[in-house]
């Protein structure tokens, strides 16, 4: 059980507010980086949404458009994914599951954006391989 005390846990991880947890192993070694997917670096309310969409920014993949806007202070990410282009369920979270994946791994380079990852054509017959690369193709096109 990880009792908080002041802003620090009591195994010595400190908490910032992405996320990122430090904790030296020696003074030899550098901090350990976690790559949890924390609320503060997701899009959720409607007007964050309207925001991004109405900047009117947006980078087109095979099967993705991700739609940007500079942000504050940290990248933040936010889905659509329209039941009309994945109708089962397990489809829809299989493709939130993905990029959320490759966004945990990336996002320390990713400029401070908001940003939504909207499923723009039908998956039917995309390979794993096919969406993980649409998806990190638009990330990795995405404005410094």
């Amino acid at each position: 059980m990880n009792d908080t005390k002041g802003g620090e846990s009591l195994d010595g991880l400190k908490s910032t507010d992405c996320g990122l947890e430090h904790k030296a192993l020696t003074p030899d070694f550098p901090p350990v980086l976690s790559n949890r997917f924390p609320p503060a670096c997701r899009v959720r309310k409607t007007d964050e949404y309207s925001s991004v969409f109405a900047f009117r920014r947006s980078i087109r993949g095979r099967y993705f458009v991700l739609h940007y806007r500079p942000g504050v202070e940290l990248a933040r990410l936010g889905f659509v994914v329209a039941r009309k282009l994945a109708r089962q369920a397990v489809t829809r979270n299989l493709l939130k599951r993905l990029a959320r994946e490759h966004f945990r791994h990336i996002r320390a380079t990713l400029p401070a954006h908001d940003m939504a990852l909207r499923l723009a054509q039908k998956v039917d017959g995309a390979t794993r391989a096919q969406l993980r690369e649409d998806i990190a193709s638009l990330f990795a096109r995405l404005p410094r």
